[in-house]
């Protein structure tokens, strides 16, 4: 299941590289990431990393959750609204961002979990986005 979750996220990751017009030559100087490694992610061997990820929604306004859950559109609609809110727990957050960066077993462990937990909990979890989109627009 991991393996082919991996591909479908590269074939995302290789359709918005197509769509904004870029070479992987392009997009590779942009992230400031090694070619091979990018193409890794596109064959789907690796999953893209958080601040990749976070790196094309604030530059491109990506839905990252449509990269890696195909959920929603491929581009946010409010590109500020979509910004992380880390709220209480931001210093363990980053912290936890910069170890599956630096280690690679780490992340894919942590996004496995994840995508077990949300394929097991749909309803929490469209119950979770459907509230919080209620709160951005009683704002």
């Amino acid at each position: 299941m991991k393996k082919k979750h991996r591909k479908e996220v590269g074939r995302r990751v290789k359709k918005f590289r197509i769509h904004m017009d870029m070479l992987q030559s392009e997009m590779v100087e942009f992230l400031d990431m090694g070619r091979a490694n990018f193409s890794r992610i596109e064959k789907g061997e690796i999953y893209p990393g958080l601040f990749t990820l976070k790196t094309l929604q604030d530059r491109f306004g990506l839905n990252p959750n449509w990269i890696i859950n195909n959920t929603g559109e491929m581009f946010l609609q409010d590109i500020e609204g979509a910004k992380f809110n880390f709220g209480e727990n931001e210093d363990e957050l980053k912290d936890l961002y910069r170890h599956m960066e630096k280690v690679p077993l780490l992340k894919q462990a942590i996004l496995s979990h994840f995508n077990e937990y949300a394929a097991k909990n749909q309803t929490i979890i469209q119950a979770a986005f459907n509230h919080s989109e209620d709160d951005d627009k009683n704002r």
